[in-house]
């Protein structure tokens, strides 16, 4: 999908966002998965292989929207900086991962194999889920 940087702004006042990285920085995408951060997490965590995405992760469940215009690129670079929101990596299962905000954790899917520990951690505390919370209100007001 094609949306332009007003667009995805205002998307992000109402939806939940990655920034998911393919393929060590080929593309960088927008992505609304169109469900809450713990349906997501538990979704990723039960996908077996992240293999029918090898190609494009344009089939992920929800929007993604391709950071392709240089307007777009410094945007999605400046959020990624901030940490504010989850972030992704999609390539193969061996090292594709979603980030949690400000460096928490991360979180792999079922068939994952690469040389970090399987075990993810979803576990925020409140006061972290109010500084994300506060962070993206912040954001969303720019």
């Amino acid at each position: 999908k094609k949306m332009n940087l007003n667009e995805i702004k205002n998307k992000m006042k109402n939806e939940f966002l990655i920034l998911l990285e393919e393929e060590y920085g080929y593309r960088e995408w927008f992505w609304f998965p169109e469900i809450t951060k713990e349906e997501l997490i538990v979704w990723w965590e039960r996908l077996e292989s992240v293999d029918s995405y090898f190609m494009t992760p344009e089939p992920l469940i929800g929007t993604l929207i391709e950071a392709k215009e240089e307007e777009l690129h410094e945007f999605f670079s400046h959020l990624e900086e901030k940490q504010v929101y989850m972030q992704g990596h999609i390539h193969v299962d061996d090292d594709s991962y979603l980030k949690k905000p400000y460096g928490k954790g991360y979180v792999y899917h079922k068939g994952y194999s690469g040389d970090f520990n399987p075990e993810s951690d979803t576990s925020m505390s409140l006061e972290e889920i109010k500084l994300v919370q506060k962070n993206c209100l912040d954001e969303r007001k720019k």
